[in-house]
């Protein structure tokens, strides 16, 4: 039975955490045991304790002295252990804050996973949209578990409103709250919205309709349609991949990618700021909802919805109602064509979340729906095919590029209406550069796909960026200044935006008032908006001075119905003359039957004359 003395002022030189008394130094052998502490002084009486020497709490970690003494000591900042009886873990270099013992801060957009089987060592995952640790004001909730630095892993608060924290990246809600469009955050859905299933059909009609009414022409004279179709399609399906749903940015500028990227339902889609109440969020919003209980896995799939009813529903109804109507149904090739390329964006970024699968602890989960395990039971299947899906989708490119180049040896470019789609928009040096344009879309999606750290995947994007502004600068593919001009500007942006965004994800800190905006969100908007105002200015004034253009010349040829004709020389004299060697000129004498007309429209004819 150990003894302890008691000092003059009768103080036992033991300590107190969570009342369990802690002894340094102890014997190793005694860890683990009960056992009776004897206290004594000369004076004072003489008191026994029954104690038993536990392991260390979370935040120490045990060591052992001369002589083999067990003892407890305080993991130092940059350190941590949030296990009982285990070490002290150096810091996560990306997405987390240690501020020592088992004090570990996640940083807005990243989640960590406490691995007790590996010695509680924590993993840092980059998380789905705002999923994981809430941008919220950090006065709504305990400021220990969310302070100015992030959320505290493992305290439950680290996730988004309604999210469940036992799941994997914050992937699924807590029961009784639906997934919901637009937004990383869970609400109450009572009822089923049919207007989101409804939407899509009017808007797909719409569509088609415009693209059968349309006269597909070379660029120079759909400036207006390629400038929308290539430019604007292209970055907007693209600028999505480097924002981040609680900039200033995607949730001014979230319907807008959703409308180009025909995305509605996808983590990419969401841009509400999740700095919104619990009171509001009990109160069903009639707009976000779109199922009672809609799981992450039902969401991902409603992203298809819209292009299948384009494509499934919308397409055969319009081919049926114009199949007697010569003019519109000789645009149904480019008009599918127009759809198709449209459409693979869209369908890549989905194929792709179908099989981006991450490791978390000892377990492979699919990360759009991390319930789900990823090549397990009836996951592969679906699997499976999305995986020969991608491997299709990749080919694309050099399959359109390769039947494209047979059909131009051929002479077979006419013939091919849908074609036109395909090669006219460029000019004829650069036929084949809508290959590039997908390919470059792959390439990109993929990319951000990649199983790394947000920060050096928004440094890959960037590069990415640089490789595709360098390849368009060099070859100038469209046949108007006017697009390669927008083509130049869209591009320069998509540089500076995602450059901006690495610096921010760089530097993201929490402000005063618990709101993540930062001092650049402002430009970032503005620079992320520019293309689609600029676009619409471009277009009032180009159809301004295209009617203006259009107006002069009906003044200038009206009243005049009569077409001006004029002799020209005759080039078979000139030939005579320049044989013979003569060098005078005929002024009247016509030498040949046959002369070279000009009409007033400034085009030759042959013209036989009467003797």
């Amino acid at each position: 039975m150990p003894s302890f003395i008691i000092d003059g002022k009768g103080l036992i030189e033991i300590g107190y955490s969570s009342n369990t008394i802690e002894i340094q130094d102890a014997d190793l052998n005694l860890v683990d045991k009960t056992i009776i502490l004897k206290f004594f002084h000369k004076t004072l009486f003489s008191t026994n304790a029954t104690v038993k020497l536990v392991k260390c709490f979370k935040g120490y970690k045990s060591t052992l002295t001369k002589n083999t003494r067990f003892g407890c000591t305080v993991c130092p900042e940059q350190q941590y252990n949030v296990i009982s009886d285990g070490k002290c873990h150096d810091c996560p270099t990306i997405g987390a804050v240690c501020t020592g013992r088992d004090d570990v801060y996640a940083i807005p957009g990243y989640y960590g996973h406490i691995d007790e089987s590996d010695g509680g060592e924590i993993s840092i995952f980059e998380c789905n949209g705002g999923q994981c640790c809430p941008h919220l004001n950090g006065t709504s909730l305990e400021t220990y578990d969310i302070n100015g630095i992030g959320c505290r892993i493992g305290s439950g608060k680290d996730c988004a409103t309604n999210r469940d924290p036992s799941t994997p990246l914050c992937g699924s809600c807590i029961s009784g709250y639906s997934e919901v469009l637009g937004s990383s955050i869970c609400r109450k859905c009572t009822y089923v919205n049919w207007v989101w299933f409804i939407i899509p059909f009017f808007i797909g009609m719409i569509f088609i309709v415009y693209l059968l009414r349309k006269t597909y022409l070379a660029a120079t004279k759909n400036i207006l349609f390629t400038l929308i179709f290539k430019n604007l399609m292209f970055f907007y399906q693209v600028v999505g991949l480097v924002l981040n749903p609680s900039q200033l940015g995607k949730r001014v500028s979230g319907p807008l990618l959703m409308l180009f990227s025909f995305n509605i339902a996808t983590n990419e889609a969401d841009h509400s700021d999740s700095n919104i109440s619990n009171d509001k969020l009990l109160i069903e919003n009639p707009v976000n909802c779109l199922i009672p209980n809609l799981t992450p896995i039902g969401k991902l799939a409603f992203n298809i919805y819209p292009m299948g009813i384009l494509i499934l529903i919308c397409w055969p109804i319009c081919i049926y109602i114009f199949r007697n109507n010569e003019k519109r149904s000789a645009n149904f090739g480019p008009a599918i064509m127009t759809c198709l390329l449209s459409l693979y964006a869209s369908i890549t970024k989905f194929l792709i979340q179908l099989v981006h699968c991450r490791k978390v602890g000892n377990k492979l989960i699919l990360h759009s729906a991390p319930k789900i395990i990823c090549f397990e039971d009836a996951s592969w299947i679906w699997q499976l095919f999305a995986i020969i899906g991608i491997i299709g989708i990749a080919l694309v490119p050099y399959l359109l590029y390769r039947y494209s180049k047979l059909k131009r040896e051929a002479g077979g470019v006419k013939n091919n209406r849908w074609m036109l789609v395909v090669t006219k928009s460029y000019h004829d040096d650069c036929w084949w550069y809508t290959s590039v344009d997908m390919g470059r879309r792959l390439v990109l999606i993929s990319i951000a796909a990649l199983p790394i750290d947000h920060e050096n995947k928004l440094v890959m994007l960037l590069l990415g960026f640089l490789l595709v502004r360098t390849v368009h600068t060099r070859l100038k593919p469209f046949p108007h200044v006017y697009l390669n001009n927008a083509e130049d500007i869209c591009l320069n942006l998509l540089v500076f935006i995602s450059g901006i965004a690495s610096s921010r994800a760089a530097s993201l800190r929490k402000n005063a008032d618990g709101t993540y905006d930062h001092p650049m969100d402002l430009f970032l908007l503005i620079l992320v908006m520019c293309p689609f105002v600029g676009s619409i200015f471009f277009s009032a004034w180009y159809t301004y001075m295209e009617r203006k253009k259009k107006s002069k010349s009906e003044e200038n040829t009206s009243g005049d119905n009569v077409v001006n004709r004029t002799w020209a020389p005759n080039p078979l004299e000139n030939a005579k003359k320049k044989k013979s060697g003569e060098s005078r000129r005929t002024k009247t004498k016509r030498a040949s039957d046959i002369e070279l007309v000009v009409d007033g429209l400034g085009e030759f004819h042959l013209d036989a004359l009467n003797k």
